[in-house]
This record gives structure tokens, C-alpha cells and sequence, in this order.
């Protein structure tokens, strides 16, 4: 009886930790910012090292890596969640092994709707996610809940994303690619350089 209950009073400690972390879609979108047609039609590739991993899902779809490597997030083809895997790297034989996963992402869908096709994902700097669906881009906080869901840039689906900066130290922009055309769309992103010392 005292393990349950210390268990259920972690988890009650965990859950009031995670509830203090939820982020409206307000304090993610700039106001009066739309999307805008950039003037490439190339998103910037990221140099990121090839290693083998096998995903232990039945119908794995589209993954993205958290910005610090550390967490791999894969689309379930059969249903509405991402499952967030922790990642284990060896370098030197070019593999990494995956281990705790969990479907802690719950995507928002139709009433009756059994799953929900995923195209891109991409993180930012301040450990959000972003899941393209037909429905709109699906935002996650840190604490994996779903923030809110911005609109699609076009009818066409959106094959790639990432982030690029609009001019300072932040990577403000989130860039997407549909069908051949190419969106940025500016974004409340803060930088996560160090601020340099005062003398």
C-alpha cells in the first residue's frame, strides 16, 4: 500500500509540474503575422550524422528529431498519436537504439476519427513540436500537449519543415514546403544563445 502510494503521489506531483507548462497558441503566433511566399523554392537541408534505427512500430510513418538529438518522435500510420522515443547514440558503429517510448503526443482530430496523416515535423529551439496534417500544423509544448493548430499555408501538403532565423540570434521563422511553392511564417521564438557577460 505505500508504494501506490507514493506512486500515485509522484504522479499527482508530476501532473501539477506538467499542467504549469501548457502554452496557448497565443503565445506561440506573432499577431497580425500570415504566412509569406519565399523567394526559393529550396528549404535548408541540416547536416545531421546517417544512423540506422529500427522503429518499433507497426506502421511507422514521418519522424523528427528534438533540437538537442536527445528525443526521436514518430507519426503512428494507424492512429492519431506520435510516439516519443528517448535516443541512445553509438557513433562509431552508426547505430542508435531507441528505448522508453511512449504515444504522449495527442493529435487533434474529427469526432469519430481513428487516425491522422502526418507529412513533416520539426522542432524549435524552445523544445516545441510541429506535426503537418491536413487539419493544420499541429503545435506541441515542451510537456508534449497540443498547444494549438495553425492554419496550412496552402491545399497542397506540406512535404518538409524547419526553422531559419528573420535577421537575429533566433531561428524565428518556421519554413515549410507544399507542394513546389515555399512559406516562412514568423514566429515567437526566443534565441537560446548564452547572453554574453556584462563587463
Amino acid at each position: 500500500m505505500k508504494s501506490l502510494l507514493l506512486v500515485l503521489s509522484g504522479f499527482l506531483l508530476f501532473a501539477s509540474c506538467v499542467q504549469s507548462q501548457d502554452m496557448p497558441l497565443s503565445t506561440i503566433l506573432v499577431e497580425n503575422e500570415s504566412w509569406k511566399l519565399a523567394k526559393t523554392d529550396q528549404l535548408p537541408v541540416e547536416k545531421v550524422p546517417v544512423l540506422k534505427v529500427k522503429i518499433p512500430l507497426e506502421s511507422p510513418g514521418v519522424f523528427g528529431l528534438w533540437k538537442d538529438g536527445g528525443t526521436l518522435v514518430v507519426a503512428d500510420k494507424s492512429d492519431y498519436h506520435l510516439w516519443a522515443y528517448r535516443v541512445q547514440y553509438d557513433e562509431q558503429k552508426s547505430i542508435c537504439q531507441l528505448d522508453a517510448g511512449d504515444k504522449c503526443y495527442a493529435m487533434q482530430v474529427a469526432p469519430g476519427q481513428k487516425k491522422l496523416e502526418v507529412t513533416a515535423m520539426a522542432s524549435d529551439s524552445m523544445n516545441r513540436f510541429y506535426a503537418a496534417t491536413p487539419a493544420g500544423i499541429q503545435i506541441f509544448d515542451p510537456g508534449a500537449r497540443l498547444a494549438g493548430v495553425m492554419v496550412n499555408p496552402s491545399k497542397n501538403p506540406i512535404s518538409q519543415m524547419g526553422f531559419i532565423s528573420s535577421g537575429g540570434d533566433a531561428e524565428d521563422l518556421i519554413i515549410v514546403k507544399a507542394g513546389s511553392e515555399v512559406f516562412t511564417r514568423k514566429l515567437q521564438i526566443k534565441s537560446n544563445k548564452p547572453v554574453p557577460a556584462k563587463k
